[in-house]
């Protein structure tokens, strides 16, 4: 009930602010491909998607929503997966702090999964060259019928190298029950260019998941191309008052 009323409060809030506020919107596009490998399975995924970026005045609040889908390949066959978010935020000169949630869906020959997630997050604008990222919350799990909860909890840095060019480093855990999945994540991403806002990013993944006491650890690589719109500057410019590139749990 307690995260309730804040949303409540937060959305009546938003809703009187941007009755006197300047509303922007922008937006952002993008499309990737990744691959993990495990002892035993090498799993290859292409996916898409976007975000779109309602702000009422700069301080101020703002809404992101958004989706994404993609095609997983490994040895034994393949499933499609997509999923839907949504966040509520204040920011300003020193940061950004929100609610988020987001539902997400795997459907293979014989698996059937589903997950909600929600949850609070922030971003705090240490230097012009440095954010400190957190975020935490609540999960819900559907695997074939069966249902668990469980909570997340991540932390985050981004450094900018210069204006046009991040690295960004976060690690994660999550548990559900008697399973237990921690990540550590290494990207690097680059703005080609600032009159047509593309970047393009490369990361490094490594997870270590235990499964009712069987321990799985994978790695895997990702390149992802971005496209933003209705936004301009540079790309500590862009994270900093466009889409928000960190919020809650990706599913």
């Amino acid at each position: 009930m307690k995260l309730q009323a804040l949303v409540i409060a937060l959305g009546i809030g938003l809703i009187a602010h941007s009755a006197k506020a300047a509303t922007t919107i922008q937006g952002l596009a993008g499309a990737g491909y990744s691959t993990v490998s495990t002892e035993d399975d090498n799993i290859h995924s292409l996916y898409g998607g976007g975000e779109a970026l309602v702000s009422f005045d700069d301080p101020g609040f703002g809404l992101q929503f958004g989706g994404a889908g993609g095609h997983v390949d490994d040895d034994d066959g393949s499933a499609n997966q997509w999923n839907g978010d949504g966040h509520i935020f204040w920011r300003d000169g020193k940061g950004a702090i929100g609610l988020s949630s987001s539902y997400g869906s795997l459907n293979a020959l014989s698996l059937d999964a589903t997950a909600f997630q929600y949850g609070i997050f922030g971003d705090w604008f240490v230097r012009r060259d440095l954010s400190l990222r957190f975020r935490g919350g609540g999960i819900g799990l559907k695997v074939s019928g069966d249902y668990a909860t469980g909570w997340y909890g991540g932390v985050g840095t981004a450094y900018y190298v210069y204006s046009d060019l991040s690295l960004a480093i976060e690690s994660n855990y999550l548990k559900i029950g008697d399973i237990k999945i921690t990540t550590g994540n290494l990207d690097a991403e680059y703005l080609v260019s600032r009159e047509y806002p593309v970047s393009v990013a490369v990361g490094y993944n490594y997870t270590t998941a235990d499964f009712y006491d069987n321990g799985i650890n994978s790695h895997g690589w990702t390149i992802h191309l971005k496209y933003r719109f209705g936004a301009s500057g540079s790309l500590v410019d862009l994270d900093r008052t466009g889409v928000l590139p960190w919020t809650g749990l990706a599913l």
